[in-house]
């Protein structure tokens, strides 16, 4: 065996290049599977921190432990941390929130908890009795008495993700003077849109807590539990930090990494397939190359076993040089990428406290040089078992690489006519080559399918994240809590504004009847029965959205309607519905004309399809444009509530009003958007999909180039007896180089034959899965499908120009 491995090492030594570009070959592959590796522990980190951030860095919960039921968590012998924690309640206090949030939360840490939830200082320090409180937000108070209560509405009490409500009280249950030493950020259990501030104190032992819990290994959270329960003999109420879990891979219920852990696979299987075309030919080549000698080995006791072998050391020592290689590569390429990516997340997410860090384990790496292996041995294994059937008759006869049957090799008598005889040769060195010829197509085909398949993804994904934005009209969005006058008057006053909308709305649930509704809704009931549900009479619900704008808007809606004014009781109806999920859909929901009325009294003056600036709606409902005083009449009795206001801005200096818009806010109670902000922010989001998924088509065609490299450049050079013969028969240069080119046009027009119609076909099964999300027209990746076309004709031309040169060199015998 020593002595088919020092052939098989001198083989390669012999032929370089060839050896060299099987192991570029495998070391793209290596280096784009570590890459994916790499990326999947990497985001599932960056999800973990996150978590951590969002709520909180434990896995578990006791709620209402005692002192000696704590000693028995604390001497477990699997647990890392153990922190207490214990809501005191919501509280008011004079001089601290504001009308967005006039209360605040406050909660006891001991000071392994202030540092294992990250508790971070703005200013001051952390509380070290329980007379002390850090606050989030800043204040120019020394001391505050809070009061903690409840807030209560009509005898119920308010959940604290409800906004303030109007007629809401606050009961006192108790209060307490606290010292303020400190500002800290918004801690992860404040919501940033809720009622309330943080406010963090210190906690006293001595009463019933809540013990937040990380083991030492997180696997074994839910068997640990288990066990301190028992230890305690009561039966505890224990809740989990499930999303910390889930990404941990470890929750009880559902395995939360599966799909990303999918996707991965996915993603590395259509590796290994490019992968297996290029490392597959190299040794199928390299077998039929080396045909003479198995033949010879064979005939002086060389087992089938072992020259099995011989072939699967090759891929071995192949693997050897180019999985480190691959490897480094893959860890660097990521490592820049995520570069790149962290500094577009920070502009994406302001404040953002978690960085998207690279993570180089060992586990990573290991799954990646396993697909690794896999890929190169699979490749190898067919070239193997070939090699170890080769008798010495059919090495010496070597007629196993070229059958020839007369019919199969007739050629077109239109070939001869427009390309003269050496096209019908070049056609026939094709046909009767079959298997050489077969794996040069499929090389090339996969190579185009792939690039042609994901740039239609690429292209899809982002002309359907785009179309969202491209119909809001206006750049600032704000919603009014409840409608304050005054604050509107100053919001309307505030720089860089161009063109402003203030609509006062509310929705209105009517049951019609079904020969009050548009046909469509009927026939397509399936997809849009979560807008138009059946009621319990049989009748089929619809929203109405009832609507006023201001004098200065309403009297250009008008005017774009030509209207000149609307009459009390008269209404504009806009009847066309527009929905995204679960179908893309544009669609008239009732059947109605114009002079009829609808809710009840009101009379309809236009029908149109067209909205007003700044009002848009994907709920499938119908829209009535009218009056603020209809707006109030149509307001249900039992609703004592005032309509919903909004305020649409299109503005002359989007970084001044935003400005603004955060400084006012400091001081009213109100919420804006800004869409310029969060556009330029989905942008980045598109920039960062298009860094990894270009990535992974350059790297698939680089995959590709080296397949069709390898192996038109070594089946020229296994020719080099036949290109003799030719020579001698009396074909000249120009005849030569005529023959070669139009193996080449041949070699390519087949693949792009098979291929584009498969590409296409593909691009459209893409594009029709996004229609349930997305309605745009179907694109053709014309530039795609253009690239492919040059690309392959001049990789091609350009191998065999490479070969030609070298062939030239070489001494025919």
């Amino acid at each position: 065996m020593k002595i088919l491995n020092n052939l098989t090492l001198k083989y390669l030594k012999l032929n370089k290049k060839r050896s060299i570009v099987t192991i570029i070959g495998i070391a793209l592959s290596a280096a784009m599977i570590c890459a994916v590796t790499i990326l999947t522990a990497s985001f599932q980190s960056f999800a973990i921190e996150m978590v951590k951030l969002e709520e909180g860095n434990f896995q578990a919960q006791i709620a209402d432990v005692g002192k000696d039921e704590l000693e028995i968590i604390r001497k477990n012998k699997n647990i890392k941390d153990v922190m207490l924690t214990n809501d005191l309640g919501l509280g008011s206090a004079d001089g601290i929130g504001n009308k967005e949030k006039p209360f605040i939360m406050v909660k006891q840490y001991d000071k392994n908890a202030m540092d294992k939830l990250e508790i971070k200082l703005v200013s001051g320090r952390l509380p070290e009795n329980e007379n002390e409180i850090v606050i989030s937000k800043g204040t120019s108070l020394e001391e505050i008495e809070v009061s903690i209560g409840q807030r209560v509405m009509d005898g119920e009490v308010v959940p604290l993700y409800y906004g303030t409500m109007p007629n809401e009280e606050f009961i006192v249950e108790n209060t307490k003077t606290y010292k303020i030493v400190g500002v800290i950020e918004r801690p992860y259990f404040e919501n940033e849109y809720g009622v309330y501030i943080s406010g963090i104190t210190y906690i006293n032992e001595n009463e019933n807590v809540t013990v937040l819990i990380n083991t030492k290994n997180v696997k074994n959270i839910y068997e640990t539990m288990e066990s301190i329960e028992k230890e305690i003999g009561v039966s505890k109420d224990i809740s989990y930090n499930r999303n910390l879990l889930m990404f941990h891979g470890v929750s009880k219920n559902e395995n939360a990494l599966t799909f990303i852990y999918t996707a991965a696979l996915v993603v590395i299987v259509v590796i290994m397939l490019g992968s297996v075309l290029v490392i597959y030919n190299a040794f199928a080549i390299s077998v039929s190359e080396r045909k003479k000698q198995f033949g010879m080995l064979s005939s002086i006791g060389a087992t089938k076993k072992q020259l099995k072998k011989s072939v699967l050391f090759e891929g071995t020592i192949l693997l050897i040089i180019g999985i480190p290689l691959g490897i480094i590569s893959g860890i660097v390429g990521i490592g820049v990428t995520i570069g790149v990516v962290n500094n577009l997340l920070m502009q994406m997410m302001e404040g953002m406290m978690v960085d998207l860090k690279l993570v180089v384990a060992l586990m990573p790496i290991l799954v990646a040089i396993f697909f690794v292996i896999l890929t190169v041995y699979i490749s190898a294994f067919i070239p193997a078992i070939k090699a170890s059937k080769i008798s010495p008759i059919e090495a010496i006869r070597l007629n196993d690489d070229i059958k020839i049957k007369n019919k199969k090799l007739r050629t077109p008598k239109i070939i001869r006519k427009i390309f003269g005889v050496e096209g019908e040769i070049a056609l026939k060195n094709l046909k009767r080559s079959k298997k050489r010829y077969r794996a040069t197509i499929l090389s090339l085909a996969v190579s185009i399918l792939l690039f042609v398949s994901i740039s239609g993804f690429v292209t899809y994904m982002l002309k359907g994240s785009d179309m969202y934005y491209q119909s809001i009209d206006y750049d600032i969005s704000i919603y009014l809590r409840e409608t304050d006058e005054e604050l509107i008057s100053k919001i309307s006053r505030l720089q860089g504004i161009d063109r402003s909308s203030i609509i006062k709305s509310m929705i209105n649930l009517e049951g019609m009847d079904e020969n009050k509704l548009n046909k469509y809704i009927i026939e397509n009931y399936e997809d849009l029965e979560m807008y138009h549900p059946k009621l319990e009479d049989g009748k089929y619900a619809v929203h109405i959205l009832v609507c006023s704008l201001n004098k200065e808007e309403m009297d250009r809606y008008l005017n774009e309607l030509g209207i000149s004014e609307l009459k009390n009781n008269e209404v504009v109806v806009v009847n066309k519905a527009e929905i995204f999920y679960p179908i893309r859909a544009e669609y008239e929901v009732l059947n109605i004309n114009e002079g009829e009325n609808i809710l009840e009294d009101l009379k309809i003056a236009k029908l149109t399809d067209k909205l007003p600036f700044g009002l848009s709606d994907m709920n499938g409902n119908v829209i009535v444009i009218t009056s603020e005083e209809n707006v109030l009449k149509t307001m249900p009795e039992e609703f004592n509530m005032e309509p919903m206001t909004d305020v649409y801005i299109k503005s002359t200096d989007i970084d001044t009003l935003d400005k603004e818009l955060a400084k006012l806010q400091e001081e009213s109670s109100f919420y804006f958007t800004n869409h310029v902000k969060e556009a330029k922010q989905i942008g980045n989001m598109k920039l960062i999909i298009e860094i990894f998924l270009y990535g992974f088509i350059i790297l698939i065609t680089l995959i590709g180039v080296s397949n069709i490299f390898n192996t038109i450049s070594t089946n020229i050079a296994l020719r080099k007896k036949e290109f003799a013969m030719l020579k001698a028969m009396g074909m000249t240069n120009k005849g030569f180089n005529k023959m070669m080119n139009l193996e080449c046009i041949f070699y390519g027009t087949k693949a792009l034959l098979y291929s584009l119609p498969l590409s296409i076909l593909i691009c459209y099964i893409i594009y029709n899965s996004m229609q349930g999300v997305f309605g745009f027209g179907f694109i053709l990746p014309v530039n795609s499908i253009t690239i492919s076309i040059v690309g392959v004709f001049l990789i091609v031309f350009m191998t065999m120009i490479y070969r030609k040169q070298k062939n030239k060199k070489r001494k025919y015998n």
